[in-house]
């Protein structure tokens, strides 16, 4: 099912950019795409119908791009890592349901969030929906990034984040987060990260046009 056939007008779409970007030398919030920062790369691809939220370190608040997002969420304990962003958004939430991306997964397209925003919707007794991958060798894994969130989990995370319990698959093991087997024809490279300066050199080869 295409985005185009799922209302998801009432459902925001919150990218996570907190992250200080050791391994590749820089901010992830401030790389660029084809030359183009980052943030206005995602909004111009993902054309969210919703209201848009960005989480932020608070020096990253005006990042390139921030201010095309209908919110900044600015993070104000810094060192808890994406769990923090995740609850920060989840709380300034201009709507009850949130479809979480991370800014360094350039290759999640926007039928995918919608996917993902309509099938918690479809579940209204659950509070969460993440993936679980299958491996080649039979065995699962939960994804953190992208995933689908209603505000009222939010007081979940908290007990968490005091007791720095802080790995974002772990949300999986609360009742309330249902996990699912991704679409079939989602690739493999949909959970690519940008972790280092050759991970971004290999995206921006010519041969690997970023998905429409």
């Amino acid at each position: 099912m295409s985005a185009g056939t799922q209302d998801v007008t009432d459902v925001a779409l919150a990218v996570v950019a907190g992250g200080e970007g050791s391994r590749m030398g820089a901010p992830k919030v401030d790389l660029r795409l084809d030359g183009k920062p980052i943030l206005q790369v995602l909004l111009d691809r993902f054309r969210w119908p919703g209201p848009t939220v960005l989480s932020v370190a608070p020096h990253h608040r005006r990042a390139a791009g921030a201010e095309r997002f209908d919110r900044v969420v600015v993070d104000q304990r810094p060192g808890e890592g994406p769990l923090r962003g995740l609850h920060d958004v989840l709380v300034d939430s201009p709507a009850s349901y949130v479809v979480v991306t991370a800014v360094d997964m350039p290759r999640v397209t926007r039928d995918q969030l919608a996917w993902l925003a309509s099938a918690l919707k479809a579940r209204p007794e659950a509070s969460g929906l993440m993936i679980r991958r299958t491996g080649p060798s039979g065995t699962s894994h939960v994804e953190p990034f992208p995933c689908a969130f209603h505000t009222r989990f939010a007081p979940t995370i908290l007990p968490r984040l005091v007791q720095a319990n802080r790995a974002l698959h772990r949300l999986a093991d609360d009742p309330s987060v249902l996990t699912v087997a991704p679409p079939a024809d989602w690739p493999d490279e949909t959970w690519t990260n940008l972790n280092t300066p050759a991970d971004l050199a290999a995206l921006d080869a010519p041969h690997r046009p970023l998905p429409r």
